[in-house]
């Protein structure tokens, strides 16, 4: 699966990176006010009462992954989409406005799809809307923690439960880890993955929602 790949112009974030080569710098105040800005998001999400080991909105999105999924019709392989190829089309293009216009209709169909929160996040922070960039990279976030917040993902028993592929190749990519070998244990994908320095992990996601699904859709046809 290939990233998008954006304009020179364009922020990098690392699960974009690949795709972005040779950013530009932007301006001391800009940055300064980024920074101010996940400051003061940091202070909030350090609030008492917060349970930082799940997150205060971990439970929200898990249901909003779940209710999708099991949506009348719905395609686990949504990356694929002529939709969603033409969000990815206008963020390599580095056309911030038609990126931001066709993700927003994109997103209102499918909630789910972090990469194209992370997307429009990376513009808002470019058209310096800092509002909308905190708006758009929290969902970002929060469905990261979703995947993540139930089991570690060492066993099959505790796997990571996705709701599509593209959320396994996401939440690796996020991490920084490269796959080098896949194979499937029962209704889990085996992932033997490497990281920087050569460091190795194997990670287990459970894939059992993506199998139900594709068996919907066959069954249909």
């Amino acid at each position: 699966m290939i990233l998008p790949k954006a304009s020179p112009n364009q922020s990098t974030h690392p699960s974009l990176a690949q795709s972005q080569r040779g950013g530009s710098q932007r301006s001391a105040k800009s940055m300064k006010t980024v920074t101010l800005l996940l400051a003061l998001l940091a202070i909030s999400h350090n609030a008492p009462g917060v349970e930082l080991s799940k997150g205060g909105d971990v439970a929200y999105y898990t249901k909003l992954r779940m209710e999708f999924a099991h949506r009348p019709g719905y395609e686990p392989g949504w990356q694929a989409l002529d939709e969603r190829k033409a969000v990815v089309d206008a963020y390599r293009a580095g056309d911030l406005s038609k990126t931001m216009k066709l993700g927003t209709a994109w997103l209102d169909k499918t909630p789910v799809d972090a990469e194209v929160y992370l997307m429009l996040a990376m513009v808002a922070k470019e058209q310096g809307n800092f509002k909308g960039y905190c708006e758009y990279i929290a969902p970002f976030y929060g469905l990261l923690q979703s995947i993540t917040s139930e089991g570690d993902g060492r066993t099959p028993e505790t796997a990571f439960k996705v709701i599509a592929v593209d959320e396994e190749y996401f939440l690796l990519r996020e991490i920084g880890a490269k796959v080098k070998k896949q194979s499937l244990v029962g209704q889990c994908d085996r992932m033997e993955v490497e990281r920087k320095g050569g460091v190795t992990y194997t990670i287990y996601f459970d894939v059992s929602i993506s199998f139900q699904a594709m068996n919907r859709l066959f069954e249909k046809k």
